[in-house]
């Protein structure tokens, strides 16, 4: 058994990665997010930072920003780090970078005073940047940033990456320390998963937190959803001991997050639902009971990021 060595750094870098598109990568993220700024004590001062990597497809972006707001300067990782020269020593303040960035707590369900515990930023659009594709990781200038931010003193950097592996998810991916994997119990999610974690050389030594997506319900079928998780946590250790990391199961064990009806017709933050619901509908409109107990599995799983 080869030995899991921790890249440890003062703030925690969080990949949201999944093989293939359609695991539920950005819902996941989009509800896990501010159980993890809880977890990690985050204040306006000591931010967690949300950055839309996936930059042809940009779900998370959709999420968070508000219609009609102008993100020209504000959602551009790029501009930012243009305009304020960020590989430099004597420049741009914290509070110029951080500034550019748009507040999300409250719309993910933090309330009015938590607003700046959870700081919102997109890697640039599907234009082209000084004749360079977009698709050029170098444009990103991703670990530059990822570095300034922990001066700063920010909670975590949490990355919701492109699937597969163009180029912003595999500099994201370098430089996390945890890599949460999206996934279907499928064959093509659970082989393609592993083959992923077993090649890639350049992402080891890392902990890769396995979350099997939108399980169904196996009533009426003649499978075993227990049985299909165990060789999916099966198979994905052993692909990660190949390059010294740690599989993290603790989501496998809890059967996974069970499939959330709401979610076939609106992609919403349910902690945020619940939250309204209490307040504006008593007991009349409580969350489903398949909601509720997702809820519970994006709160377990934000304490699993956060372990250390």
């Amino acid at each position: 058994m080869k030995i899991f060595v921790q890249k440890g750094s003062n703030m925690l870098k969080v990949s949201f990665f999944s093989y293939k598109g359609g695991a539920g990568r950005t819902s996941m993220l989009y509800n896990t997010i501010s159980y993890l700024a809880d977890e990690l004590g985050a204040t306006p001062e000591e931010p967690v930072v949300v950055l839309d990597l996936d930059i042809d497809s940009k779900g998370l972006s959709y999420l968070l920003v508000d219609e009609g707001t102008d993100t020209a300067d504000k959602l551009d990782v790029v501009k930012v780090l243009n305009q304020t020269d960020i590989t430099a020593d004597a420049f741009a303040t914290k509070e110029e970078i951080l500034g550019k960035m748009i507040p999300v707590g409250k719309m993910l369900g933090l309330g009015e005073g938590k607003n700046g515990n959870i700081l919102f930023i997109t890697a640039h659009s599907n234009e082209k940047l000084n004749g360079d594709s977009n698709y050029d990781g170098r444009n990103v200038e991703l670990e530059n940033f990822a570095n300034r931010l922990e001066k700063f003193g920010c909670k975590a950097l949490v990355m919701d990456n492109p699937a597969g592996g163009q180029l912003p998810a595999s500099v994201a991916l370098r430089i996390s320390d945890k890599i949460v994997v999206a996934m279907r119990i499928t064959k093509q999610f659970k082989e393609g998963t592993r083959e992923f974690i077993a090649r890639q050389k350049n992402f080891d030594n890392k902990d890769y937190i396995i979350v099997p997506n939108a399980v169904p319900s196996a009533e009426g079928t003649i499978y075993s959803i227990e049985n299909i998780l165990r060789r999916i946590k099966d198979d994905l250790a052993v692909a990660g001991e190949a390059g010294h990391n740690k599989v993290t199961t603790d989501l496998i064990d809890e059967g996974g997050i069970h499939e959330v009806r709401l979610f076939k017709f609106e992609e919403t933050n349910l902690r945020l639902k619940a939250k309204e619901y209490e307040l504006t509908k008593a007991e009349i409109y409580k969350l489903a009971e398949d909601e509720a107990e997702a809820q519970r599995k994006y709160e377990k799983l934000a304490k699993v990021i956060a372990d250390d």
